[in-house]
């Protein structure tokens, strides 16, 4: 069963007509072990579930129902009165958008029978939830525990102006693949203890879930400098131990101390996920533009596949030029357009597609029309040119990529020679890539591999030596930095270059916006180039009226 969702209006209604079935019906917000009062202009936070036990149990009823998103039946013991309770979850949608996690409660009492109150069990021998709402693995505060805490001092202290502060470590997974549980364990445990030394009186932290942790303080505690200083210690005490990592933080400022504490943690982590990718940017702030972003993803997954099915995704091409400036290849790049002809950036629908899931059906339609260009060109001027496409890392996890490459490749009758395929540097390290050999069977039947965005995040000699790809894609962000870092990072472009050089690997260079860029990595000895100073990814048939010449058309 999935959640209803039921604005203030509709809910308030729903609480009216079960009063008149039952002796008791309050609405509840388990995460925060609240009662909510709703009318149809808003909602207000009643007392606590459970006055004399502000913990909560473990066979909580409320917190199952909201868990497991389904109906909750309970018949228990409180003292010496029989408890007959049904438990529907749903979400409140407020006016702002924001969806809350609640539960109706409703209830029947009576008084227990003799023999009832020999063998039913009592509320009150029930387990505490949450133990004392602590982390098992870093003494941190868990999630519940967390939520307690920030309701607590929120209603203790409403004068004060409080944020909240979420950290996450970039493709951590990554490192228990590589290092092993134990390894990915220390590093939390570095992380948490790098947290607590930087709390002080009203400040909270907890490990929300997995790699993912939050800070409560008052604003005037948060400083800018602060929180550059601890990101960057974290990272230098876990490289120092074991690896190098990226950690990236989303701050919320608490103007709506009301809303549930969850929702406040995903504002912050909202803006957390709004920099992932981004080299130079650590942490960022949450605004409404974010919600809205948010909301119209949601409208972009639930609309995606009638999407495909209409037409509205299709492919750009943008081409990569020899050392002459001739058009030899071209990489495939996928573009959504709306009914009236208007392109939208994969910006704004390849990290929502990703979350989702979904970009797993949007690869394999690309790669289809990448095989049924191939086919179109053949026995034209355009024959020679090869294309290349990109794999996700959610493409190893969903599908067999391999034989979909082959039966694409084999439907179309096209030299798989010339269906080049991209895979990051990432994807190859993951430990379901090794021990499936997906890239020696790409190999084997015949696909070129290129290493994408090589040295963006976690580059590794070892990839060179392991895989045997022909193409090494470099990433230019090197030369997207201060004039100070730029010169090191023109040393280590250099170097990459003249290695790829000796090991017989094509080497491209993406991103080249400027005729000094060009000439330059031309220099160092760069195979091919690819950017906007040769073209910005456009449609098919613009890419055969601005590049055909080159090829008698």
């Amino acid at each position: 069963m999935n959640y209803k969702e039921l604005s203030l209006d509709e809910a308030a209604r729903w609480v009216r007509q079960e009063k008149r079935k039952w002796q008791t019906v309050r609405l509840i917000n388990p995460d925060e072990n609240r009662e909510i009062v709703v009318t149809p202009e808003g909602f207000r936070y009643g007392d606590f579930c459970q006055r004399k036990d502000r913990n909560g149990c473990d066979a909580c009823w409320n917190f199952r129902a909201c868990h497991m998103e389904e109906k909750v039946y309970a018949r228990i013991r409180k003292g010496n009165q029989m408890l007959q309770i049904r438990t529907t979850p749903f979400r409140l949608m407020t006016e702002s958008g924001v969806q809350v996690p609640v539960v109706m409660e409703c209830m029947h009492s009576r008084p227990a029978t003799g023999r009832e109150m020999n063998r039913v069990q009592t509320f009150s021998s029930r387990r505490h939830m949450g133990g004392q709402g602590r982390d098992s693995l870093t003494g941190l505060l868990n999630k519940r525990g967390f939520c307690r805490r920030v309701r607590k001092e929120l209603m203790k202290q409403q004068q004060e102006n409080y944020v909240i502060i979420t950290l996450n470590i970039h493709n951590f997974r990554l490192i228990g693949e590589l290092y092993g549980e134990g390894k990915a364990n220390r590093v939390l445990m570095i992380l948490a203890g790098r947290i607590r030394e930087g709390l002080s009186g009203h400040s909270y932290a907890a490990r929300i879930y997995g790699d993912e942790f939050a800070i409560f303080c008052r604003s005037g505690r948060f400083q800018e400098r602060n929180l550059k200083k601890l990101l960057k210690d974290i990272s230098l005490a876990v490289e120092k131990d074991i690896y190098h990592i990226q950690v990236h933080a989303g701050v919320y400022a608490i103007t709506a101390p009301d809303i549930p504490v969850p929702i406040m943690i995903n504002h912050a982590d909202m803006a957390r996920k709004s920099i992932i990718g981004k080299v130079n940017r650590r942490f960022a702030y949450y605004n409404p533009k974010l919600m809205k972003k948010l909301i119209k993803g949601q409208r972009l997954v639930n609309m995606f596949k009638g999407a495909l099915e209409r037409g509205e995704f299709t492919i750009y091409l943008q081409p990569q030029v020899n050392r002459d400036k001739k058009v030899v290849s071209a990489e495939v790049l996928a573009r959504g357009i709306t009914p009236d002809g208007t392109a939208i950036s994969p910006a704004e629908f390849i990290p929502v597609l990703e979350n989702s899931g979904q970009i797993v059906e949007l690869d394999r339609f690309i790669w289809e029309e990448a095989a049924r260009l191939l086919k179109k060109w053949m026995g034209t001027p355009l024959e020679p040119l090869t294309i290349s496409v990109n794999v996700s890392p959610q493409d190893f996890e969903y599908m067999d990529v391999v034989n979909t490459f082959i039966s694409f490749a084999d439907t179309y009758g096209i030299d798989r020679k010339k269906l080049k395929i991209e895979i990051t540097e990432s994807s190859i390290l993951s430990r379901r890539v090794k021990e499936s050999r997906v890239i020696d069977r790409l190999v084997d039947a015949g696909f070129q591999l290129e290493i994408d965005d090589f040295g963006k995040g976690y580059s590794s000699l070892n990839t060179l030596k392991d895989i045997n790809a022909r193409t090494l894609k470099l990433d230019m962000a090197f030369l997207q930095m201060t004039e100070k870092d730029k010169k090191r990072g023109e040393v280590i472009i250099e170097s990459v270059i003249q290695m790829g050089k000796r090991l017989g690997m094509h080497i491209v260079a993406e991103g080249v916006e400027t005729v000094k860029e060009r000439d330059y990595l031309i220099h160092l000895g760069c195979d091919y180039l690819q950017g906007y100073l040769f073209s910005w990814p456009i449609p098919v048939p613009g890419f055969v009226e601005k590049f055909g010449w080159q090829f008698g058309l």
